[in-house]
């Protein structure tokens, strides 16, 4: 009976410490946190203009590729813009994920 006291002592222990222990949520000053938000909104305007003109690009080349009779070695350009697309569409939601 004293051997089963004594073994789950540092359990008991361990969870009185660990209550007491604080965890604060990292925040930015208001201030600091508006002015990152805004580089991370134009940051996210230029990305999608980007991926809006790696698409028109890939097109054009699909098209005069097309005109040639090669337009299979076009597809793999199409598929790498569609791929940076999707990751600068859900990196919000990538970040999220990681952080908490």
């Amino acid at each position: 009976m004293l051997l089963a006291k004594l073994y789950m002592l540092p359990v008991a222990l361990a969870g009185l410490v660990s209550s007491q222990v604080p965890d604060p949520k990292p925040q930015a000053p208001p201030e600091v946190q508006n002015k990152i938000n805004t580089m991370l909104g134009f940051g996210l305007t230029i990305v999608i203009a980007a991926c809006v003109a790696g698409v028109l690009i890939v097109a054009g080349r699909m098209v005069i590729a097309h005109r040639r009779g090669e337009l299979g070695d076009s597809a793999g350009g199409l598929a790498a813009v569609a791929a940076g697309c999707v990751l600068a569409g859900s990196a919000s939601a990538v970040v999220r994920f990681f952080m908490f």
